[in-house]
């Protein structure tokens, strides 16, 4: 069972849009990701060096810099990212660089730093990616969720950044004990047992997602607490004062 206790200012700060500028740097990889659907260019062959993959149709160009690339019979393509960069009507609209232990989004004057352990090789970056693109994709069923958990498992992330014009706007930091969010001096506190692993994250996302839609606020915190990953044990948020706006006990 969770207790939870609201100050009656949360819900005036929400009517008046006070919370409006703490909420909006969690939207900021949708915003990232923004109008790439109308890029097709992945969907032709690209041209292989050692160093470079291009991809490039009438809609713009998508260049992948990296190392040892190459490609076999079957047109299957190995090798090491370090940097993709999408090119539309002449402009850099997305430019990600990677290492081993972070992942660098721009678009515009957007940005979103990811630091922990992440894959570098064309195979694994792909499955990756691809199931952090689907986290925005809508519910997913049981099946579909389950494995893209499973694609998320073996990384692990410590800290996000978002940043707009180069000024931090918000920060995500995962913790065995304790993850915060803090933005525009907000912050939300999950207090508990939890793993640093990016599918822990996604299962809390789902969590989430699924019970703000069956319930609100109160049956999402049910649903994250009864994950085997997570023990949740309190969920506080604060504002720019110091002032408690939300509090849970678990």
């Amino acid at each position: 069972m969770i207790d939870i206790t609201l100050d009656a200012r949360l819900f005036n700060q929400f009517a008046s849009g006070a919370l409006t500028p703490a909420l909006t740097p969690l939207l900021s990889v949708a915003m990232v990701f923004g109008g790439l659907e109308d890029i097709t260019a992945f969907d032709v062959d690209p041209v292989v060096t050692p160093t470079q993959l291009v991809y490039s149709d009438p809609t713009g160009t998508v260049t992948v810099f990296g190392r040892n690339f190459a490609q076999d019979a079957d047109g299957d393509l190995t090798g090491t990212l370090d940097r993709i960069t999408v090119v539309a009507d002449g402009k850099t609209v997305l430019d990600v660089t990677l290492s081993a232990s972070r992942l660098s989004l721009a678009a515009g004057t957007q940005s979103i730093v990811l630091d922990g352990s992440f894959p570098t090789d064309l195979a694994s970056i792909q499955g990756f990616v691809g199931a952090l693109l689907a986290l925005g994709g809508g519910t997913p069923d049981a099946a579909t969720r389950d494995a893209l958990i499973a694609q998320l498992q073996p990384y692990a992330l410590s800290q996000v950044t978002i940043a707009n014009e180069g000024t931090v706007i918000g920060t995500l930091t995962p913790g065995t004990n304790v993850v915060t969010y803090a933005s525009q001096g907000y912050t939300i506190t999950f207090t508990g047992s939890f793993t640093q692993s990016v599918a822990t994250l996604a299962e809390l996302y789902f969590a989430l997602q699924a019970g703000m839609e069956a319930g609100g606020i109160g049956a999402a915190l049910v649903a994250m607490n009864d994950l085997a990953s997570v023990e949740l044990t309190d969920v506080t948020m604060t504002d720019p004062s110091g002032t408690v706006l939300f509090d849970t006990t678990g």
